[in-house]
């Protein structure tokens, strides 16, 4: 028994050795904090829970962006968004955390303070504004963003708000907004994200499923119309089918041959943003999506991509989510993918419409 007490504390030991950091230090001049303000102080960070980067995880997976951001464990008081230098931070009181989900008696109370610091950040927001009204709108637009997030993953408007009722006793400080405004920028962003995946659901999808005996196209891809765009996307090479090829049938090589090629997707999201997703598919079976809200770069995913049985294929290398849609060419230059399954965060019905055009 004592050599089995010996052994589980050398695994013990040995684990907790393995899983510790040396401590650093990150020095805040500015930053937008969930309750409260800090500036002008360092701070200790640490590694961040698997806790923490699930939830923020499922954030940015409810939107189909990849963080811009890095989280991490801190000494503050709360939490918080900040920039240092070019990179871009969120920072969490462990401690914090806890014991706000625990007066707020759901999970919900973490997701809340989270996603209102990346509310922050995808909103774009100047950390070193000094007007006290602006840091008030700064703070109702990530609270705004947070309902909207929290509503996708499924709470309710009650365990939405749960850890801003908290503070309902708390009024207005120099940079924050009272409660009861932030309670209700909450629940704005709740019932408009709950509005908007209605009037999804409602929608008559406008494409037909993919016909197996009906062409696709007459001709194959224009070079002159493949040409790749400006700006940072990698060179394109069009792989084309012969010429004088018969379309009778759809097949997985010639809809991956279609496939393949830069695309753009662009639309207001139900918060009024103006997305742009830009899809790259090269011929080595990897694939780049680079997304924009109001002009800013806001994420990029990397992964494979393949077609099989008529359907696209998707797989983030880096999250193992993988998302299936069906596709159907209207010309050329012109994709529509819809939406089958995934195994990430549901976001929209199944049957949902996304319109390509090829740049």
């Amino acid at each position: 028994m004592r050599v089995l007490r010996l052994f589980l504390a050398f695994v013990v030991l040995t684990f907790l050795f393995q899983n510790t950091e040396a401590q650093d230090i990150i020095s805040i001049k500015h930053s937008c904090s969930f309750d409260g303000e800090e500036t002008d102080q360092d701070f200790y960070i640490f590694n961040a829970s698997n806790e923490a980067d699930q939830i923020v995880g499922k954030i940015v997976n409810a939107f189909s962006l990849s963080k811009n951001f890095v989280v991490k464990s801190a000494d503050c008081k709360n939490a918080l968004a900040t920039v240092e230098g070019k990179q871009r931070y969120i920072l969490y009181n462990t401690s914090f955390l806890e014991d706000f989900k625990k007066d707020a008696k759901t999970k919900w109370a973490a997701y809340c303070v989270m996603a209102h610091e990346i509310g922050h950040h995808l909103n774009n927001h100047d950390f070193e504004v000094t007007d006290n009204k602006k840091r008030k709108i700064m703070e109702l637009e990530a609270d705004k963003f947070a309902g909207g997030v929290l509503f996708i993953l499924g709470a309710t408007l009650d365990e939405a708000k749960a850890g801003i009722d908290l503070l309902q006793l708390k009024g207005a400080s120099d940079t924050h907004p009272p409660a009861r405004a932030r309670a209700e920028a909450i629940a704005n962003g709740w019932k408009n994200s709950q509005e908007h995946h209605e009037s999804i659901t409602e929608a008559t999808p406008t494409v037909k499923p993919i016909e197996t005996n009906k062409p696709i196209r007459t001709e194959p891809p224009s070079k002159t119309k493949s040409e790749p765009s400006k700006g940072n996307d990698q060179p394109y090479t069009p792989v084309q089918p012969e010429n004088d090829v018969d379309f009778t049938e759809v097949s997985d090589q010639i809809l991956a041959n279609y496939s393949v090629g830069i695309w753009q997707n662009a639309f207001y999201n139900a918060y009024g943003a103006y997305i742009v997703n830009r899809s790259a598919l090269y011929t080595n079976g990897a694939y780049q999506l680079d997304t924009y809200m109001n002009g800013v770069f806001s994420g990029q995913s990397l992964g494979t991509w393949g077609v099989e049985n008529g359907y696209l294929i998707l797989y983030e290398t880096q999250s193992g989510i993988y998302a299936k849609y069906q596709l159907y060419f209207y010309d050329a230059n012109t994709v529509a993918l819809t939406f089958s399954e995934t195994n990430g965060t549901y976001v929209v019905p199944v049957g949902t419409v996304y319109n390509y055009y090829r740049l």
